[in-house]
C-alpha cells in the first residue's frame, strides 16, 4: 500500500512539475508574443503612417495567432500529449473547418496583402466590382466604400485582390470629356477659340495639362467636338465632381451662345441677350 502511495505522489508531483512547466513557458511565449506586436506596430507607423492603424492591426493578429498555436502546442507536448496523434483524430474535423474558414483566411490574407502593396488607400476614389465609391477602411476581412449615394459598401478583399480596380485618385490629375455636335456653318477657328477659352474659365479646371477641344468626326447634321480638360484628383467628393463638370457645361453654352455658334437645331440655344 505504501509502495503505492508513493509511485502515486511521484506521479502526481512529475504532472504538477509538467504542468508548471507548461504554464510558465505558456506565459513566456505569450509574453514574447506580446512584445513582437509592439514590436511590429511601432515599425509599421514608422515605415507607412498612412496605412500603420490597418497594416499593424493585420500583422498584429497573424503574430497573435501564430504565437498562441505555438504557446498551446509547446504546453502540450511537455504534457506528454502526442500532437501527431492528436491532428490525426482531429484530422477529419480540421479538414472540415478547414473548407469552413476557406473564404475567411483568403480574405484576411489578401487584406493584408492589400495594406502591403498599397493600390489604394483610405480616401481613394476607387471603382471596384462595379461599385464606385472612397474607400474608408481596409479591414482583414473586406474593403469598405463609401458611394456618392452616402451607402457603405463592404467588398471581399480577395473580389478586389483578384479584380481590376481602377484608382481615380493615384495619380495627381484626373481627365474628363464631353462630346457636343456644332452646325458646319460656323467658323471653326472660332469655335475652337470660344469654347477653349470657356473651359480654360472654369474655376477648377487644371491649366496643366492643358485642355483640349478636337473636332473628331462629321455627322450627317453636324461636326463632332470633344472637349477634354483635367480636375484634381485629389477632390474624391463626388457631388463636387458632379458640380464642376455642370460648371464646366454651362460655362460652354454661355459663352457659345454669346459668340453665336450655332449648334443643331434639335438643341439650338437662342440667342444672348446682348446679341445684335
Amino acid at each position: 500500500m505504501d509502495l503505492l502511495l508513493t509511485e502515486l505522489s511521484a506521479k502526481l508531483i512529475g504532472l504538477l512539475i509538467q504542468l508548471a512547466l507548461a504554464a510558465v513557458l505558456f506565459i513566456i511565449i505569450n509574453a514574447f508574443t506580446r512584445f513582437a506586436q509592439r514590436a511590429v506596430e511601432r515599425l509599421v507607423r514608422r515605415a507607412r503612417s498612412d496605412v500603420a492603424g490597418p497594416l499593424s492591426l493585420a500583422l498584429s493578429r497573424i503574430i497573435s495567432v501564430g504565437g498562441f498555436v505555438l504557446a498551446g502546442s509547446t504546453a502540450l507536448a511537455i504534457m506528454g500529449v502526442n500532437l501527431t496523434a492528436l491532428m490525426a483524430g482531429l484530422g477529419l474535423t480540421s479538414v472540415a473547418l478547414g473548407f469552413a474558414l476557406k473564404d475567411t483566411v483568403e480574405q484576411a490574407i489578401t487584406g493584408t496583402l492589400l495594406l502591403i502593396q498599397r493600390p489604394f488607400k483610405i480616401g481613394d476614389l476607387i471603382e471596384v466590382e462595379n461599385v464606385e465609391g472612397v474607400v474608408v477602411d481596409i479591414a482583414i476581412r473586406t474593403t469598405n466604400l463609401r458611394t456618392a449615394d452616402g451607402i457603405h459598401v463592404l467588398v471581399p478583399n480577395n473580389k478586389v485582390w483578384q479584380g481590376v480596380v481602377r484608382n481615380k485618385s493615384y495619380f495627381p490629375g484626373r481627365r474628363f470629356s464631353f462630346t457636343l455636335g456644332i452646325n458646319y456653318e460656323n467658323d471653326l477657328p472660332t469655335t475652337h477659340r470660344v469654347l477653349l477659352n470657356a473651359v480654360r474659365g472654369t474655376p477648377g479646371v487644371l491649366a496643366n495639362p492643358e485642355p483640349t477641344v478636337s473636332f473628331e468626326a462629321f455627322d450627317p447634321t453636324t461636326i463632332r467636338v470633344v472637349i477634354r480638360y483635367w480636375a484634381s484628383s485629389a477632390n474624391t467628393d463626388l457631388d463636387t465632381i458632379a458640380s464642376l463638370q455642370t460648371a464646366v457645361t454651362r460655362n460652354v453654352i454661355d459663352l457659345a451662345r454669346a459668340e453665336n455658334i450655332r449648334m443643331p437645331i434639335s438643341i439650338q440655344l437662342p440667342p444672348a441677350a446682348d446679341a445684335a
